[in-house]
């Protein structure tokens, strides 16, 4: 309870000391360390959230989506888009498939790079796995080709977005 409550108000850093109090009593389970992540997470701790992600993966815990999730969208939030995209790239081949929301978090960080060919691959990619993208996939993928002043890849996703039924 302590650590969701820190985790939903972006209180890192007293997560983080919650969990280190706690390991000397307890061994903290995944869901623990999810709220650690998520508070790194929101309050922008980007080297903490790869840190407590990677502390995750060497504890013998294994590590689910939402771990994953939370480590991508710090780096996502904090303009790292080469760390959000290595731990996507890491992820299936480590057994973790990434999800529509970790989808959307790379596609994000790779438009507010301006790296709209990640961001296409990634879309491309998505549709390969089987998973539907949704509005905020569409969106980032047509801000970043708006951004490469790519209008013709930005209207065929618009239009690939219509035909799905998907509202802008």
């Amino acid at each position: 309870a302590g650590l969701g409550a820190c985790a939903r108000s972006a209180r890192w850093s007293q997560a983080c000391d919650l969990v280190t109090r706690l390991q000397g009593l307890l061994e903290p389970d995944v869901a623990a360390l999810n709220a650690l992540l998520s508070a790194c997470e929101k309050g922008r701790e980007w080297p903490q959230a790869l840190h407590g992600f990677e502390g995750l993966r060497s504890s013998g815990l294994k590590a689910d989506v939402i771990s994953l999730n939370s480590a991508v969208s710090a780096c996502e939030k904090c303009g790292q888009w080469y760390r959000a995209v290595r731990l996507f790239d890491e992820a299936l081949p480590s057994g973790l498939p990434p999800n529509v929301i970790t989808h959307n978090a790379v596609v994000s960080s790779c438009e507010k790079a301006g790296t709209w060919e990640q961001s296409v691959h990634l879309v491309t990619g998505m549709l390969g796995r089987q998973l539907q993208p949704n509005d905020i996939t569409y969106n980032a993928l047509i801000s970043s080709c708006e951004k490469a002043a790519d209008w013709q890849r930005a209207l065929a996703a618009l239009t690939e977005m219509g035909g799905m039924r998907i509202a802008a």
